[in-house]
């Protein structure tokens, strides 16, 4: 004889969640109650009823174990107001992200870093007109919804250290964007549309498998102030003509890129870290490095030709110049002399460094 519904339901409701939780298998009854929303909301409302720290469930806690039911009565009783939303989670089992955070309107913030979170962001999250700031690294995620397009109050993404292949063409809609960290995942290809996003002043894509060439529009990006694209299969020349009038700090190392150094890079009026090293870099160095922010240049392990250009010796903050392993000859100009900073130079055809070791810090 089948218990009724109902009495299973007077009874379970008593019970801890996640005791309850355990009894799914017992029947299709059993199982049948404890999925039914209704029943998920009486529970969370007689447990957690009079629960001080609603986010307490999703620290270590059993939140990203219980089934959707549960998991959406619980958000819309407690977690409805938040404006912040931290979860971590430690777990031998792949966890998805719940969609039901989707409907939270007031979310401004979400972490969920370091979770062995895996599958797709879910497409629900692309409704949260209100979020600026979304940080899922280090987990095992995999894609990015194209809805994801319709987050227009979105100031900064972080994905770093996921299994992500494909940024969506939907990004380009992202007008609030600021700040894109998507390093190491499987990114194959440079999606121009990035490009268009006006605000954008940090993007960080290194240690993918990006193999196209850099594009010109890159380059024209106005606001950017970092950009990191090394540790990549780029090929082709670097853009010619530069205007990103904040960049500060340029990392394209470790790719493949060709030709020669751009002159226009070399007079950006706020670079400080630019680092080309590890490509096949041809021709001079420009002499054309006029930046008085720069701090450092690294160029090391490339093809260059020619001696190092006596305008690297003016630079007010210089202070660390790597050249290892590029190919350079010639003669080291004396406007080095009385300059503290460090400079290697090894795996070169240069003269006058027994003279420049007095003055400078050479390897």
């Amino acid at each position: 004889m089948a218990i009724p519904t109902e009495l299973v339901a007077a009874i379970l409701v008593f019970l801890d969640p996640d005791h309850v939780l355990n009894l799914r298998l017992v029947s299709r009854a059993f199982d049948a109650v404890i999925l039914d929303p209704v029943f998920a909301k009486k529970v969370m409302w007689r447990y957690y009823g009079g629960i001080v720290e609603p986010q307490a469930v999703l620290k270590n806690g059993p939140f990203f174990h219980w089934p959707r039911a549960f998991q959406e009565a619980y958000s819309m009783v407690y977690l409805v107001k938040e404006e912040h939303l931290e979860a971590r989670v430690s777990s031998s089992k792949p966890i998805t992200l719940p969609s039901c955070f989707g409907s939270l309107s007031n979310l401004k913030l979400i972490q969920c870093n370091n979770g062995g979170f895996s599958g797709s962001i879910p497409a629900e999250w692309s409704s949260l007109a209100s979020l600026k700031v979304l940080s899922l690294y280090n987990n095992t995620l995999t894609s990015i919804p194209h809805e994801f397009g319709n987050l227009s109050s979105l100031e900064r993404l972080v994905l770093s250290n996921n299994l992500i292949e494909q940024i969506p063409p939907t990004f380009n809609q992202l007008r609030n964007l600021k700040s894109l960290n998507l390093s190491n995942n499987r990114l194959t290809r440079f999606d121009q549309g990035i490009c268009t996003i006006p605000f954008l002043s940090i993007l960080i894509l290194s240690r993918n498998q990006i193999s196209s060439q850099i594009p010109d529009s890159l380059a024209s990006m106005y606001l950017l102030t970092i950009l990191d694209l090394s540790y990549n299969n780029l090929t082709g020349p670097i853009p010619t003509t530069w205007k990103c009038n904040f960049l500060s700090d340029l990392n394209l190392s470790h790719n493949n890129l060709t030709a020669q150094i751009p002159p226009s890079l070399c007079i950006l009026p706020r670079l400080q870290h630019p680092n080309l090293s590890f490509n096949t870099l041809t021709g001079p160095i420009p002499e054309t490095w006029s930046s008085p922010q720069i701090r450092t240049i690294n160029l090391s392990h490339n093809n260059l030709t020619h001696t190092i250009p006596a305008s690297l010796a003016h630079l007010v903050f210089f202070n660390d110049l790597d050249l290892a392993e590029s190919e350079l000859t010639g003669e080291v100009s004396d406007g080095f002399s009385g300059r503290r900073c460090l400079i290697w130079m090894h795996g070169n055809y240069l003269m006058g460094l027994d003279t420049v070791e007095e003055w400078v810090g050479v390897e």
